[in-house]
């Protein structure tokens, strides 16, 4: 299982709000000066046609999509939601990746966008981020950049 993170949907918002939330988390943990550029594309094997990729609403019925950052396909990240048959559970964010530095710096900034949006808990259920299973947003802020 690659390195996954996940957070409780407590609303939706459209794709794109998450993915220029993202772009600023990301240019923070990459120290960049420019902002980093997300493209995405539709996970295969959706049955539906989605036409407008980042106007879809990132909550319940989403298609699920890759993301990448501008000219560099090794950043390949999912990004998907989670339906729960828990009653009262809302959907769950998640993403997953990281085979490489940047890559693993995308699935973060995708987690911690999203987390500060929903004001919901970071969840790493593959052990791989943190030492605890839960975190908030701004602990995997800080033990992101704090990595050399």
């Amino acid at each position: 299982m690659p390195p996954s993170l996940s957070v409780d949907l407590k609303r939706e918002f459209m794709l794109s709000v998450v993915l220029r939330s993202t772009e600023l988390v990301l240019q923070e943990i990459l120290k960049t000066e420019t902002l980093p550029k997300i493209y995405c594309t539709i996970a295969p094997g959706v049955k539906r046609e989605v036409p407008d990729i980042e106007g879809q609403f990132f909550g319940l019925g989403f298609s699920g999509v890759y993301a990448h950052l501008e000219n560099d396909l090794e950043t390949l990240v999912q990004v998907g939601v989670i339906t729960t048959h828990q009653q009262g559970r809302p959907p769950h964010a998640y993403f997953a990746g990281g085979r490489t530095k940047i890559s693993k710096a995308l699935v973060a900034a995708l987690a911690i966008a999203v987390a500060r949006l929903v004001q919901s808990p970071i969840v790493d259920g593959s052990g791989h981020w943190m030492q605890q299973e839960e975190c908030s947003s701004e602990e995997l802020m800080i033990a992101m950049t704090s990595l050399p």
